[in-house]
């Protein structure tokens, strides 16, 4: 009898101790539903993360624009310099001022040098990756984008403002440009993101060509400026660029 009893006692406890059927249906709804509130959160959180190095990227190239600036009698190192056949861009002009930068993508397996056989260091320069970039793209504005394109050094980062100055092997596509000549530095954009190593603005189009401007970041696009801020350009609308008193001219004029 008291054995029973002691049973009797026990039982009624155990079962208060296990979860019903439904009480583990209810938990589990509870913990998707916060899981499905927090990861937007976390996603964002991971986007700013990635905009706040793009930008510590883009504050070193300013930097760095000083710096060739301050060794070449205030001129602004231009988009590209053409030697004949050879083709020296601004990340290769630049490269000297912080090297491991533009050996980035090269170092990480991004990037393959046209002529891998080439000795001079310059051709492992790389414009540096954005982390927002995506190399998985199949398009980039109206371009079908190859495999090819991806191992270009232009392809996927950064891109300058042709109009800072762009030599081709017939002379000056656009003339070069010293530090006192802009109008209003704060205007001028120097580089930003882009999918092309140089924006080509006369197209007056974000997403037509390799040369157009790009928006990673969730509808916005960093970009560093003439008197060496870096602040967003929210996108994509061509009336941006007034709107944000944004200037690809040095003179201050828009296109």
């Amino acid at each position: 009898m008291r054995m029973t009893q002691r049973l009797n006692r026990r039982c009624p406890g155990k079962l208060r101790d296990r979860f019903t059927l439904i009480e583990l249906l209810i938990t589990v709804a509870i913990i998707a539903i916060l899981a499905g509130m927090l990861l937007p959160a976390l996603n964002s959180a991971r986007s700013k993360a990635r905009g706040a190095s793009c930008r510590g990227t883009l504050k070193q190239i300013g930097q760095m624009e000083e710096l060739y600036s301050g060794d070449n009698d205030d001129w602004i190192c231009p988009a590209r310099m053409s030697h004949g056949i050879t083709n020296k861009d601004w990340f290769h002009l630049l490269a000297s001022y912080g090297e491991s930068l533009f050996l980035m993508r090269y170092n990480k397996g991004l990037y393959t040098p046209n002529t891998s056989s080439d000795s001079e260091q310059w051709r492992f320069y790389a414009v540096p990756p954005c982390p927002e970039f995506d190399l998985s793209t199949k398009t980039y504005g109206t371009v079908s984008v190859t495999d090819d394109m991806k191992r270009l050094a232009g392809y996927g980062g950064y891109g300058a403002n042709r109009h800072r100055g762009f030599v081709v092997a017939s002379g000056w596509s656009e003339p070069p440009v010293r530090r006192n000549q802009l109008k209003a530095p704060s205007r001028f954009f120097m580089t930003m993101d882009s999918g092309y190593l140089a924006l080509r603005g006369q197209e007056k189009s974000y997403m037509g060509s390799f040369g157009s401007l790009y928006f990673p970041h969730s509808g916005y696009s960093n970009m560093l400026h003439g008197d060496g801020h870096v602040d967003a350009l929210y996108g994509p609308h061509v009336n941006n660029i007034s709107k944000n008193l944004i200037r690809f001219r040095p003179d201050d004029r828009d296109l």
